[in-house]
């Protein structure tokens, strides 16, 4: 796993990119040779966690069953890591009913 507090982090802090159907996070390492990235399906997502600091704000996405290790954020300012949870949930809901309708 790769360490957020390492100097890469610095310069190319961890990015996390929502789709339609994933959603991804980025990490570097190495000063930006070495590139760690995990993704999840919308469908696996069990449920997404605010983490509030005094100063910056995190995200915990955890995935049913254990499928894929936990997706961590940190180093987010208040109201971004608030609009980016109320998407991650809007789409897995969304994803959910989607695959309720197509199952009956």
């Amino acid at each position: 796993m790769v360490c957020e507090s390492s100097v890469t982090a610095l310069f190319l802090p961890p990015r996390m990119t929502i789709r339609e159907n994933e959603i991804v996070v980025t990490k570097w390492s190495w000063l930006g040779l070495r590139t760690y990235e995990q993704k999840v399906a919308l469908a696996k997502v069990a449920s997404v966690r605010l983490l509030i600091g005094v100063i910056w704000a995190g995200l915990l996405v955890e995935t049913f069953g254990g499928s894929v290790a936990a997706l961590s954020l940190s180093g987010l300012d208040k109201a971004e890591a608030q609009q980016t949870v109320s998407l991650i949930e809007k789409l897995t809901q969304a994803s959910r009913q989607l695959r309720a309708s197509t199952l009956k």
